[in-house]
């Protein structure tokens, strides 16, 4: 893999689908999109909370301000591949995310204890460009960023629950390409506009199981069979098309969380007490850094 992009901003809107919903809209936006650098393939994400889950506590009770950690890895990643552990924030209905990219065994111990870049030295990447970007100084203020969300939880982050989603993942078309229409006849030209960055995901797998709960080991579906659940990745406000596309299959947008629908499936009978207690126990408003993201990119 090339160069990922470390930090986003930008609007994320959840759909729940049906198979025929799902065949209609990859048929709507097939001439305005197409797969990014992972296409097919199956994502895992390590999703970290406090013994007392109030991380995803905190996210069911849909705070102002709410952040997620976790590693993430695609595909079969060994022990010296890369993995990206990813600072997931919502703010104000705006997603934010910062995201380090080292390798797993790396990842396991930062986040397990060790300081990043001894985590980094003493588990490099392989490729030596990938293993310098690691460690510079857009990755080592993403660390201390990743490291102020740990204090705020005092230090209790722990593996939680591990989510395996089977993903098809698409981005926005390179250069002009020809939007098909039903009527082949008088089919419209419809130029791609490079700064429209659109991005979108269909998940029809998503597993997750339970790494340090009552059910530790346990695992459970989180869609139901022949559901499918799509995610569209916007900066500004959605194209034409895609709204068109959007319509076109009647598709309506649906809060789901995927580590707050697993929390709910593998530990929910307490939810009402540990809402009380994350809402007295979790940190409260946003930090400094997240309003100071807004400033910048307003």
């Amino acid at each position: 893999m090339g160069d990922y992009v470390r930090t986003f901003e930008r609007r994320e809107v959840k759909y729940l689908l049906t198979d025929d919903q799902l065949r209609t809209m990859r048929d709507a936006v097939a001439g305005w999109m197409e797969p990014d650098e992972y296409g097919r393939s199956v994502i895992t994400s390590t999703y970290y909370d406090t013994p007392r889950h109030e991380v995803a506590l905190r996210s069911l009770d849909k705070p102002v301000y709410r952040e997620k950690l976790r590693v993430r890895t695609y595909g079969a990643t060994p022990d010296d591949g890369r993995a990206f552990v990813e600072l997931k924030v919502k703010y104000d209905d705006v997603v934010y995310k910062r995201r380090l990219a080292c390798s797993r065994v790396a990842a396991s111990e930062y986040l397990g204890g060790v300081p990043y870049e001894r985590a980094c030295a003493l588990h490099p990447l392989p490729d030596p460009a990938q293993a310098a970007a690691s460690v510079d100084g857009h990755s080592r203020q993403v660390a201390r960023e990743i490291d102020a969300m740990r204090d705020r939880y005092g230090g209790r982050l722990r593996p939680s629950v591990a989510i395996e989603a089977r993903r098809i993942a698409l981005r926005r078309c390179d250069g002009t390409r020809e939007h098909a229409a039903p009527d082949a006849k008088a089919a419209p030209v419809a130029p791609v506009v490079p700064e429209e960055d659109v991005r979108i995901t269909f998940d029809d797998v998503i597993r997750a199981t339970d790494l340090q709960g009552p059910s530790h080991g346990r695992a459970v579906d989180l869609l139901e069979r022949g559901t499918c659940l799509m995610e569209i990745k916007v900066v500004h406000a959605m194209p034409l098309w895609l709204v068109d596309a959007l319509g076109a299959c009647g598709a309506y947008p649906s809060s789901f969380s995927k580590y707050g629908v697993a929390y709910e499936r593998l530990c929910g009978r307490g939810r009402d007490a540990g809402l009380r207690v994350a809402r007295r126990l979790a940190p409260a408003g946003a930090p400094s850094a997240v309003r100071g993201w807004r400033t910048a990119a307003s």
